[in-house]
């Protein structure tokens, strides 16, 4: 396998580590492992300067990213969505010059958002949410380009292989390739744990085509976010006088929850009552079915009685005969 050019071995059920072999093939322009079950460390060889795309997402990989992809200059894009990554983002994104899709949603990396973020001039897509980040958003974001991406396919001998970009927009993901990705960009920040302001100078993302939405929301549209402030609600940022609270732990879990446990409660009560007061009507309607009700509870209260019966008249010999005898059954209950 020297000279390969393209590896893909996606949605299969491949398990163990990486190889390091792999960072042997010559001019290897591609690498797509996704959807297995590979884990442990990423061989730190893959900083080649031949790699275009390495796709790794939905596998158990974990670990850091020490200088796995330290320096690659041609990598356009790196998708490590959906691992266990942890540890911070490494600081030398910044030597990536031609990276355009930077993924690394669903992971456990953390700490703050490095500004070296804002020295790549090429990008397009930054996807960090479902992680563990903190701090600010860095100021330099608003200087980020997001240009478009003018080449969206990988020319290899004589055949193109268009670049697939997998985007969340309101917790479902949509898979985009092709030339459609000329007319996207985007940052996606959410899910995780950071604070403060929002820098004023994400407005001058130019690239983002629609910035203006939270102006058509009224008042109500906020509600549940008593963190917010400025217009449209009524609270003013810098009346307050002091730095609002940040939300706790615990609010944050019950945030990333499935529903509302309140209205999950009120509805299994709801739920409960509707059933029995169903139960209650038709035993009371039917006198068939009312029968049969009671003898199936008979048949299961009778072998716990004769249970009890038998531990009350332990100490007597003929036992069989007092089980038996309907007076006494009735004087054990």
């Amino acid at each position: 396998m020297t000279d390969s050019m393209i590896v893909s071995m996606s949605n299969n059920q491949l398990e163990g580590p990486i190889p390091v072999e792999i960072c042997n093939l010559k001019d290897l322009l591609l690498l797509d492992l996704s959807h297995n079950k590979l884990c442990g460390l990423v061989p730190s060889c893959f900083n080649t300067s031949t790699m275009s795309r390495v796709y790794l997402n939905n596998n158990q990989l974990e670990g850091e990213l020490t200088k796995a992809f330290y320096n690659s200059s041609s990598l356009e894009l790196l998708d490590l969505r959906e691992n266990k990554f942890a540890g911070s983002i490494p600081q030398w994104i910044g030597t990536l010059s031609s990276m355009r899709f930077f993924l690394l949603s669903g992971n456990h990396f953390e700490g703050t958002i490095p500004h070296q973020f804002c020295e790549v001039n090429k990008l397009s897509m930054i996807d960090l949410s479902f992680n563990f980040l903190s701090g600010q958003i860095p100021q330099c974001f608003g200087n980020i380009s997001l240009e478009e991406t003018k080449n969206p396919e990988l020319k290899i001998e004589s055949r193109n292989v268009p670049i697939t970009v997998t985007f969340m927009t309101k917790r479902n993901s949509y898979p985009y390739n092709g030339y459609i990705l000329n007319n996207m960009s985007g940052i996606d920040l959410s899910s995780n744990k950071l604070h403060g302001e929002i820098s004023d100078s994400l407005g001058k993302l130019s690239m983002i085509l629609e910035k203006s939405q939270f102006g058509t929301f009224d008042e109500d549209s906020y509600q549940g976010n008593s963190y917010l402030c400025g217009r449209p609600l009524p609270v003013n940022c810098t009346s307050t006088g002091s730095t609002p609270v940040l939300p706790s732990a615990n609010d944050e879990s019950e945030e990333r929850g499935f529903m509302d446990m309140e209205v999950f409660y009120v509805s299994f009560i709801v739920s409960y009552i509707c059933v029995v007061l169903c139960i209650a009507i038709i035993l009371y309607i039917n006198s068939h079915w009312r029968r049969a009700w009671f003898h199936f509870i008979e048949i299961l209260y009778n072998p716990f009685l004769r249970a009890k019966c038998s531990g009350q008249f332990s100490h007597i010999p003929n036992k069989d005969f007092i089980i038996r005898s309907n007076e006494v059954v009735a004087g054990c209950l």
